[in-house]
């Protein structure tokens, strides 16, 4: 029998089902077509690596790796120095179609050629690469998210370790934020004095500090608008769990009980939405946002047998020893460029995001594969910085200090 011969690229385009890769990519943009990244809105789009932070006063609303834009990414698994204000990093990540994700049909292909080539296999490929492009394309908006919540939880973004294992680190990008819009808890004052927070701070009141920090902000600090509470999930749930917060909850709603014994009992099973409710009355905010988010990094490792593996750890996206009071609306822009695209043929390359995601294809012949690049550079810009506030009122919890790890698939 004669057969013709296949390669990785014919069954690439096999599994695109006769689309040029811009047709392919735009099904994910109607896919992600309402990507909302809270408080932030996407500005024109730049000609330079540069943003612009106007600062707005209102009178009486597994992350991709930060590399080089010369450098390459790394690769996506399927299944202080302070930088310069004003860049914006560039971030890259990639998922590879080689004879190890595909071995089967390799082999196929090389047995009966494009024989081989039928709707089964055309629904294989389909598969793998939307499985692929459509994890390429939520990590770069997890990215926006993870920036998004680390600027309001910390009023700066920073590229460490942490956030960022296999690329550039040591960068921080500063807001302008002023100084009195950060109180730091110390000592006593905390809410908690050791790592498992399990030791209340003897001088510790959360309730009566929240309160006295609306209050200081509204009358110290002349923030007049609309306010926001944000916290993290974690540090939410140990709050209420603190002595002082469920006795003066307690106390709140059933103040009609004349039984300490009985208010206790009756707000030990309360849900959330009760205490949630009850403290936004008691400190006087509009409202109360509890994150529960989190991302994944791929660092170098160990695997469960101590040989040299890449794993993948959460990391939190929102600082959970922070608090932050935000205007009410708009918070900012999210600023960038469109990436540049040079050295590849015109029908390996498209965008989406509305150009400000590079999405292309580059054959790899030394390793029998093809690989597919995602290319951004946006970044998260606060306008409303003056008038957004931090409290850190507990050290770093012992759990996010040794991390959560998992062996990469």
């Amino acid at each position: 029998m004669k057969t013709v011969p296949v390669t990785l690229r014919d069954m690439i385009e096999l599994g695109m089902y006769g689309e040029n890769w811009q047709t392919f990519i735009d099904k994910y943009d109607e896919r992600f077509n309402a990507i909302t990244i809270d408080g932030f809105s996407f500005a024109p789009i730049s000609l330079s690596y540069q943003f612009q932070q106007m600062l707005a006063k209102v009178h009486a609303t597994v992350l991709p790796t930060y590399v080089d834009p010369d450098s390459e990414g790394y690769e996506m698994p399927l299944g202080s120095i302070e930088g310069k204000t004003g860049n914006i990093p560039t971030q890259k990540l990639f998922y590879s179609v080689n004879r190890n994700t595909v071995r089967e049909q390799m082999q196929l292909a090389q047995r009966f050629g494009e024989l081989a080539l039928d709707d089964e296999m055309a629904d294989v490929m389909y598969g793998l690469l939307d499985e692929g492009t459509n994890g390429l394309y939520q990590a770069f908006v997890n990215a926006l998210n993870h920036q998004r919540h680390q600027v309001v939880s910390t009023g700066k973004f920073t590229i460490n370790a942490t956030n960022n294992p296999r690329g550039i680190k040591g960068v921080t990008i500063g807001f302008n934020m002023p100084d009195a819009n950060h109180d730091i808890l110390t000592g006593e004052q905390r809410w908690w004095t050791d790592a498992d927070r399990e030791v209340e701070g003897k001088a510790a009141d959360p309730l009566v500090y929240l309160k006295n920090r609306v209050k200081h902000i509204r009358r110290v600090l002349h923030y007049s608008g609309p306010l926001r509470m944000e916290i993290s999930q974690d540090l939410w749930d140990d709050m209420l769990g603190h002595s002082k917060v469920q006795n003066k909850v307690g106390n709140f709603v059933y103040r009609n009980v004349s039984s300490d014994a009985v208010r206790s009992d009756l707000i030990e099973f309360d849900v959330d939405e009760v205490y949630k409710e009850a403290i936004r009355k008691m400190i006087k905010v509009d409202e109360i946002v509890v994150r529960e988010t989190y991302s994944f990094v791929c660092k170098p490792g160990v695997d469960e047998n101590g040989e040299p593996d890449l794993i993948e750890e959460r990391i939190d996206n929102f600082d959970p020893c922070n608090i932050a009071f935000i205007p009410t609306g708009k918070l900012g822009d999210i600023q960038g460029v469109q990436p540049l695209s040079m050295g590849y043929d015109a029908d390996k390359v498209a965008y989406a995001m509305s150009n400000r995601l590079l999405v292309e294809q580059e054959d790899i012949p030394r390793t029998h594969s093809i690989n597919v690049n995602g290319e951004m550079s946006q970044l998260c810009v606060p306008n409303a910085i003056r008038h957004m506030f931090i409290s850190t009122v507990a050290v770093k919890p012992k759990q996010e200090a040794a991390g959560k790890t998992t062996k990469k698939g």
